[in-house]
C-alpha cells in the first residue's frame, strides 16, 4: 500500500514538475507575453520590446518565408544606415571631348511626379540653367549614362509588362510611364512629349485597355531606352538645342569635364513615398544604387541570419527572410539613431497602404502582399506606453484571413500589453 502510494505521489510530482517546466518554457520563450489566437502553419511572428531590445513573443520566428513588400523595410534600413536620411539624389552633367553632353543620374529614384511636382519642367529648367551658366552654345550629341549594370532578378519575368514592375536603368524618367488623364472631351498626356499618341482616337483605343488608377491611365512605353531618349531630345529642343540622344554603355572618352549637378530629392523624401504607397520602382532604384554602385550586398551584411535577398522591393519570389530577422532589425534601429527617420517614412493609422485596415491608432507599419503572401511589419505602441517592433509573415492561400489575423494581433497588443 505504501509502495503504491509512493508511486502515485511520484507520478503526480513528475506531472506537476512537467507542467511547471512547460509553464517556465512558455514564460521564457515568450517573456511572459501571450497572444490568444491560433495561426496557420506557414506563419512566422516576432515581437520585440524596442527599449530593452528583447524578444517578448515569437511563433516559428526563424522560418524563412517570402516577405513581399515588407522587404522594402530592409532596403530602407540599409539606405538610411549607409547613405543617411538627408542624402541628396542628383543629376550630374559632363562635357565630353566630341562636343557632347553626358547626363548621369546613378539610379536616381526621384525623377517622378509623385516626388518632384512636374519633373519634366523641373528637369528642363535645371538643364537650361547649367548650360547657360557654363556658356554651352553648341551641343553635337547628348549621352545618357547607362554604364552601370542592370540586372533583372530571374523571378521578375512573370511581371513583365505589368504596370507595377520596376524598370532597371541607371537613368529613368517618370518610371518610363505615360500618364493619360481625361478632361471632358480631351486628353492630357504627361510627359508632354509623345506626339505619336496625341490623336484622340488613338488615345481612346489605348486607354480602353488600361485600368484607371488615381484618376489617370498609366501606359508603359514599349521601350524604356526609347522613352528616355525621347524625353531628353524634347527637353533639349525646347531650350534651343537640336541634338541626337544616345545611350552610353561605357565611358571611353579621352577627356571628360564635370560641368555641374542639380539636386532632385533627399533619401527621406524618396523613402516616405516608397513606404507610404509601396512603390517598387523607387525601392529598386535605391537597392540598385547600394548594390551595384556602392557594392553593398545585403546577403553579405545579414549572412548570420540565413536570409536571402534577391531584390529590394519584394517582388521576387526568391526572397526569404524570417520574422525574427525583420523585427530584430526594427528593434535595434534606436541604437543607431535612425528609428525616428524610418518611422517618419512609414504610413500610420489609415494612411497609405494602411488605409481601411482595422489597426490601432499608434501603428507605423509596412504592408506586403502577393497572391499567396501577406506580411506586416513595423512598430506599435500599447496603451501602457510601451513600444514594440513586430513582423508577421504568412505564406499560403488564405491571404485575406492572414490580414485579419495581423489586425487582431496588433489590436490585442495595443489593448493588453
Amino acid at each position: 500500500m505504501i509502495q503504491k502510494l509512493f508511486l502515485l505521489t511520484t507520478k503526480v510530482s513528475v506531472l506537476i514538475l512537467f507542467f511547471l517546466f512547460i509553464l517556465f518554457c512558455f514564460a521564457y520563450t515568450n517573456n511572459g507575453k501571450s497572444i490568444p489566437f491560433s495561426f496557420e502553419n506557414k506563419t512566422s511572428i516576432s515581437i520585440f520590446d524596442v527599449y530593452s531590445n528583447e524578444i517578448v513573443y515569437f511563433y516559428k520566428e526563424r522560418e524563412l518565408l517570402m516577405p513581399a513588400s515588407t522587404m522594402k523595410l530592409v532596403t530602407s534600413i540599409d539606405a538610411l544606415s549607409i547613405l543617411g536620411p538627408y542624402y541628396i539624389f542628383d543629376v550630374k552633367l559632363f562635357k565630353i571631348n566630341d562636343g557632347g553632353i553626358l547626363i548621369s543620374s546613378n539610379y536616381n529614384p526621384s525623377l517622378i511626379e509623385e516626388i518632384i511636382p512636374d519633373p519634366y519642367n523641373f528637369f528642363k529648367q535645371s538643364l537650361r540653367d547649367v548650360l547657360l551658366a557654363n556658356k554651352i552654345e553648341k551641343i553635337n550629341k547628348v549621352y545618357i549614362d547607362s554604364s552601370l549594370p542592370s540586372v533583372y532578378p530571374e523571378s521578375w519575368k512573370i511581371y513583365e509588362g505589368e504596370p507595377f514592375a520596376p524598370y532597371l536603368s541607371t537613368f529613368s524618367f517618370n518610371q518610363n510611364m505615360i500618364k493619360i488623364q481625361k478632361k471632358q472631351n480631351h486628353f492630357i498626356i504627361y510627359p508632354p512629349v509623345f506626339d505619336e499618341i496625341k490623336d484622340y482616337k488613338k488615345i481612346s483605343n489605348l486607354v480602353s485597355n488600361l485600368k484607371e488608377i488615381d484618376g489617370a491611365y498609366w501606359y508603359i512605353y514599349p521601350s524604356s531606352d526609347e522613352f528616355n531618349k525621347k524625353i531628353l531630345k524634347k527637353m533639349f529642343e525646347e531650350i534651343g538645342y537640336d541634338v541626337k540622344v544616345e545611350l552610353l554603355q561605357k565611358w571611353d572618352f579621352d577627356n571628360v569635364e564635370y560641368l555641374a549637378s542639380f539636386p532632385t530629392a533627399t533619401l527621406l523624401e524618396c523613402l516616405k513615398y516608397q513606404n507610404h504607397w509601396s512603390d517598387n520602382f523607387v525601392s529598386q532604384q535605391i537597392y540598385n544604387k547600394l548594390k551595384y554602385e556602392l557594392k553593398i550586398d545585403p546577403n553579405s551584411i545579414y549572412s548570420d541570419f540565413g536570409v536571402f535577398v534577391d531584390d529590394g522591393c519584394g517582388l521576387s519570389r526568391k526572397n526569404r527572410i524570417s520574422s525574427y530577422f525583420l523585427a530584430y532589425l526594427l528593434a535595434h534601429l534606436d541604437d543607431y539613431g535612425i528609428i525616428n527617420y524610418l518611422c517618419y517614412t512609414l504610413p500610420g493609422y489609415n494612411e497609405g497602404t494602411l488605409e481601411r485596415r482595422d489597426l490601432p491608432p499608434t501603428v507605423k507599419a509596412k504592408t506586403g502582399t502577393l497572391n499567396d503572401v501577406s506580411s506586416l511589419a513595423g512598430y506599435v505602441k500599447s496603451k501602457s506606453g510601451k513600444w514594440y517592433s513586430f513582423a508577421i509573415i504568412y505564406n499560403g492561400p488564405n491571404v485575406y484571413n492572414a490580414k485579419l489575423t495581423e489586425e487582431k494581433i496588433l489590436n490585442y497588443i495595443y489593448e493588453n500589453w
